[in-house]
C-alpha cells in the first residue's frame, strides 16, 4: 500500500495505521506465538498458539521448521512478524556515550564494544536501546547485545526453510524489560534487583540497578531441581557480588508454589509478574476474556508488543539494511510513478482548459463581429481586428458629425455666429455668404463681397472679432477662406 511506502508504520508507540503484530518465541520442545493488533495507541490480544516440536535426533532444526510453519498456517496473514533469540546466544555489555542521539550512538558503537566482545567484531551483529538519558549533562546510557552471526543464521535458516521472511529478531529479555518498563511503578525495583523469567528450557535472569537494566544471563534448567536452585543461588550471588546485595527477585512465567520455595532457599524477598493480571496496566485488552484461563506466553507476547525500549532495535542487521534499500527503491518507484500521474494529470488539465478557453474567446470574437455588423452594415470581413479597424473609422466619422450637435460645441457655435454677425456689417460690405461650415477646429467661410475695399474691411473685422488664430489677406471679391479658431475665443 502507498501509505507504508511513504508513511511510518508508527510513531513512538502510537500505530498510524491497523496492524497485526506477531510475535514469535522458539524453544527446543515448543513454538509460542501471540497475536497482537495494534490500532492508534489501543492493543488488543487476539490469539495465543502453541505448536509442539517432535524430539528426533540430528533433525532437529527440521522438525522446528516444520512444526513453525504448521503454525504459521493457523496464524494466517500478518502485518509485522518479529521473532525472539534466547539470552543464552547473547552478549550484554552496558556503555555510555557522551551523546544523547541514536545516529552518533550507532556511529561510535563498533569501536566501543570490540574490546569486550569474546568473538570477533566481523563475526556479530549487534545492537543497542537506550535504557538512561541525562540531558543536563549530555549523556546517555545503552545496554549493548550482540551475537555470533551463526547463531543468528541458525534461526534465520528456522524461518526461510518454513517460507517465512522477516527481518526484526530481538532478544527474549529485552523484550520483557520492555514489558515491565511499561509498569515498573507496579514492582519498583528502587535499589539492586533480579527479574527472573522461567522458560520450558532456561531460567533468565535480568539484572536491574534502581529499575534499569544493566546485564542479563541464562540458566539451563536442570532435570535435578536442587541443581537448578543452586545454580540460580550462585548466580545471584555472583551479581551480589559484582554490584552490591540483591534486595528483590521479581518471578516472571512461573507459579507461586515456585516463589514460595525460591523466597525460602535464596532468603530474599519474591514477587510473582502474572502477566494476564497485568495486561490492562501494560494497555491490553483481550478478547474472550471470560472464557480465556490460560496464562498467555510471557516471551511472545513481549515481543509482539510494542515498547518504546526495543521499537528500533533488531539484531537482523543485514535483512534491515536489505529492507531499507527496498523501502528506498519502492519509494523512488513511488514518487516517479506518483510525479508521472500528476505531470500527465496537469497536462491534461492544462490542453482541456486552454482548448475551452479557445472555444470561448473563438465564440466571443464571432458574437463581436455579428454584433459590429448589425451596428455597422459596412463591415463585411469576418475578421475582429479588420471589424474593429472598420467600426472605428465609422466612429470617427459619426464623431465628426455629432460633435457640432453636442452641448458642449453647441454653446460655442452660437458665441461664434453671435460674434461674428456683430462684428461684420454685411450691407456695407456687400456681403453674399454661400457657404459657412464650422468643424471642431476651422470655420470655413465662402461667398463674396462689393469689392476690394469690403476685403480689406471683412479682413479687419475678422480681425477683431478675436475668434482665429490668422486671418489670410483677401485677394478677391470671391473667397473661401479656412479660418482656425483660437482658444481664447472659445467659450469651453
Amino acid at each position: 500500500m502507498i501509505q507504508n511506502v511513504f508513511l511510518p508504520d508508527r510513531i513512538g508507540t502510537y500505530s498510524l495505521f491497523r496492524k497485526k503484530i506477531v510475535g514469535i518465541h522458539i524453544t527446543p520442545q515448543k513454538i509460542y506465538a501471540t497475536v497482537l493488533i495494534a490500532e492508534g495507541r489501543s492493543l488488543t490480544l487476539t490469539k495465543t498458539y502453541l505448536q509442539e516440536v517432535i524430539q528426533e535426533k540430528n533433525t532437529q532444526q527440521e522438525k522446528t521448521s516444520e512444526a513453525l510453519a504448521e503454525l504459521m498456517k493457523k496464524v494466517g496473514s500478518y502485518d509485522s512478524l518479529i521473532s525472539t533469540l534466547t539470552s543464552s546466544y547473547v552478549t550484554f555489555k552496558e556503555l555510555r556515550f557522551p551523546f544523547i542521539t541514536k545516529e552518533k550512538i550507532a556511529l561510535a558503537l563498533p569501536y566501543e564494544i570490540e574490546p569486550f566482545l569474546p568473538f570477533p567484531l566481523l563475526d556479530a551483529f549487534f545492537d543497542f536501546s537506550i535504557v538512561k538519558i541525562n540531558m543536563e549533562k549530555n549523556y546517555s546510557e545503552v545496554i549493548v547485545a550482540a551475537v555470533q552471526k551463526k547463531h543468528l543464521y541458525d534461526h534465520l535458516q528456522l524461518f526461510s526453510k518454513a517460507a517465512i521472511h522477516h527481518e526484526i529478531i530481538t532478544v527474549d529479555m529485552l523484550n520483557v524489560y520492555g514489558l515491565y518498563e511499561k509498569i515498573h511503578h507496579l514492582y519498583p525495583m528502587e535499589e539492586n534487583g533480579i527479574i527472573a523469567a522461567w522458560d520450558d528450557a532456561m531460567i533468565h535472569i535480568a539484572y536491574l540497578h534502581e529499575g534499569v537494566i544493566k546485564t542479563v544471563r541464562s540458566l539451563i534448567k536442570d532435570k535435578d531441581e536442587r541443581k537448578t536452585w543452586q545454580s540460580l543461588f550462585f548466580t545471584l550471588q555472583s551479581f551480589s557480588q559484582e554490584y552490591g546485595t540483591i534486595k528483590k527477585v521479581l518471578f516472571m512465567q512461573t507459579d507461586l508454589t515456585t516463589v514460595s520455595q525460591a523466597q525460602e532457599q535464596l532468603g530474599i524477598p519474591c514477587e510473582l509478574f502474572t502477566l494476564r493480571k497485568n495486561l490492562s496496566a501494560l494497555g491490553i485488552t483481550q478478547k474472550d476474556t471470560e472464557t480465556t484461563t490460560e496464562e498467555p506466553n510471557l516471551f511472545s507476547l513481549a515481543a509482539a508488543y510494542p515498547s518504546s525500549f526495543t521499537a528500533d532495535f533488531t539484531l537482523a542487521t543485514e535483512q534491515q539494511q536489505s529492507k531499507q534499500d527496498s523501502l528506498l527503491k519502492q519509494q523512488i518507484i513511488a514518487c516517479a510513478g506518483l510525479t508521472t500521474i500528476l505531470l500527465c494529470a496537469m497536462f491534461i488539465h492544462t490542453f482541456l482548459q486552454v482548448h475551452k478557453l479557445s472555444s470561448a474567446v473563438n465564440s466571443t470574437r464571432e458574437s463581436i463581429v455579428k454584433e459590429l455588423k448589425k451596428s455597422f452594415p459596412s463591415i463585411k470581413s469576418g475578421n475582429l481586428v479588420q471589424a474593429m479597424k472598420t467600426a472605428k473609422q465609422a466612429v470617427s466619422k459619426e464623431e465628426e458629425i455629432w460633435f457640432s450637435f453636442s452641448s458642449q460645441t453647441r454653446h460655442s457655435f452660437l458665441k461664434y455666429l453671435y460674434t461674428l454677425s456683430t462684428k461684420i456689417e454685411p450691407e456695407i460690405l456687400g456681403l453674399q455668404l454661400k457657404k459657412m461650415i464650422i468643424n471642431k477646429d476651422t470655420i470655413l467661410l465662402e461667398g463674396s463681397i462689393r469689392n476690394f475695399d469690403a476685403a480689406t474691411i471683412l479682413e479687419q473685422e475678422l480681425k477683431d472679432s478675436h475668434l482665429f488664430v490668422h486671418v489670410p489677406s483677401l485677394e478677391k471679391t470671391d473667397f473661401s477662406v479656412p479660418l482656425t479658431l483660437s482658444k481664447q475665443g472659445d467659450v469651453i
